[in-house]
């Protein structure tokens, strides 16, 4: 399918583990979740969920929104996320040689 095509992608990107990729591609597709909605869509175990959405949040990817119990989730646009992403790693990069 195309969202598989799509994670298989994001995965060769540095950084992005496969369950990384299913939670923020689900987040894309359906906007505002909690970490039960994107277990449920994503079909990624829900202690998985949480530990991909430290990561995504830690980079930038995923907007973290608390709640009253909680907290909800939400996609940064991928165009924002992916030119930044780019921007770093070539800093990254030049920094390094």
């Amino acid at each position: 399918s195309n969202f598989d095509n799509i994670v298989k992608k994001l995965e060769k990107l540095n950084h992005f583990t496969k369950n990384d990729a299913k939670v923020y591609l689900t987040l894309v597709q359906y906007g505002y979740l909690s970490p039960a909605e994107i277990s449920r869509y994503s079909s990624v175990d829900r202690a998985r969920v949480y530990d991909s959405l430290n990561r995504l949040v830690e980079k930038n990817f995923v907007q973290r929104e608390p709640i009253k119990r909680g907290a909800g989730y939400k996609a940064k646009p991928p165009s924002s996320v992916f030119f930044n992403y780019s921007k770093r790693i070539k800093e990254q990069d030049s920094n390094y040689y």
